[in-house]
């Protein structure tokens, strides 16, 4: 079995300071990890239109996550929605809208 790269349609959400989120805002391309479960993160990468993206806002983004099998893509849909941190910070929150790849991937 193969790891692949997979590319989920998503909403971005970023939390405030306030929130306990970023005081600055992320560029296009930002990396950082989502919760996959519990005891579980993966490194992601952040796609989106604008060049910045401030506390606070929102916008469709593309995930691209490294997935070790489909039943990962499947645990993804299922959730719907999880958080993305900054190290130990939780910066804000994605919810899964669509897998844009899954029928490229080889498992």
């Amino acid at each position: 079995m193969a790891d692949e790269m997979v590319r989920l349609s998503i909403k971005l959400i970023l939390f405030t300071g306030d929130d306990g989120g970023r005081k600055t805002p992320i560029q296009n391309g930002f990396r950082t990890d989502m919760k996959l479960n519990d005891d579980e993160y993966r490194m992601v990468v952040l796609e989106f239109d604008e060049s910045k993206l401030f506390p606070g806002q929102s916008c469709d983004a593309i995930c691209t996550v490294l997935l070790h099998s489909e039943k990962e893509i499947d645990q993804f849909l299922e959730m719907k929605s999880t958080v993305i941190a900054d190290g130990p910070n939780v910066i804000g929150r994605i919810e899964v809208c669509d897998v844009l790849n899954r029928e490229d991937l080889c498992w």
